[in-house]
């Protein structure tokens, strides 16, 4: 009775291995049927070299690669393995480079992207010079240190990011506050931590709250 009992549960252990091996094939049976089916494809970099591209009956007519500047070359060219007949990579190389741990691999140039690489070799880019998220005074500066003063202000930003406190010197919409702090480690050493900069900042927003009295009302400042 005990070996026949043993023999069911092994039987039992089998059967239902199977099953979840049958459901594991349907359901990559009904992604692939979907990515065939699709007309955009949204993956990660990484993701798209996975074995459930490679067994697509299609191929892709564009691949959009979006913050191309922050990806090393070889995560670039992992999508374009498919066939696509044209690519647009869509990113600042002014901003910031992929994340690259090793010195050696940086002083190699693995932290620069194939975006950056084009721009280097004089591949035609195409710059969208006009903004529209932030304040004219904001923009002017990383205009003229980093854009060579290209950028341009979208139609009534400045009516639109108009502020009443920015006629107060101190809440003008581009200041620096050079702060006498001394930064440290925090618990765990994850981040740094400035324990006078905060205490700026407190007093910054408390002074903004008992002049414009307003900005007490909502929960974001």
């Amino acid at each position: 009775v005990t070996s026949r009992m043993s023999d069911n549960g092994n039987n039992n252990e089998l059967m239902s291995k199977e099953k979840k091996f049958e459901r594991a094939l349907e359901r990559d049976r009904i992604k692939l049927a979907i990515l065939d089916e699709a007309s955009v494809v949204c993956s990660t970099l990484s993701f798209s070299g996975s074995g459930m591209f490679a067994r697509m009956t299609r191929q892709f007519d564009v691949v959009v690669i979006d913050e191309a500047a922050q990806a090393v070359e070889p995560s670039t060219l992992v999508p374009l393995c498919y066939g696509a007949k044209q690519v647009f990579l869509v990113g600042d190389p002014r901003q910031l480079p992929a994340t690259v741990l090793s010195s050696i691999a940086t002083d190699h140039k693995y932290n620069q992207s194939l975006f950056k690489r084009f721009e280097t070799c004089g591949y035609p880019i195409h710059m969208l010079k006009t903004q529209y998220r932030m304040h004219p005074d904001i923009r002017q500066f990383p205009s003229e240190k980093f854009y060579a003063g290209e950028l341009e202000d979208g139609p009534r930003q400045a009516a639109m990011t108009r502020r009443p406190w920015h006629k107060n010197p101190l809440f003008r919409p581009f200041v620096f506050l050079d702060v006498n702090g001394t930064e440290y480690q925090g618990q765990g050493g994850a981040s740094w931590a400035n324990d006078e900069e905060a205490e700026v900042v407190v007093a910054l927003v408390c002074q903004l709250m008992r002049d414009y009295p307003r900005l007490a009302k909502g929960d974001k400042i």
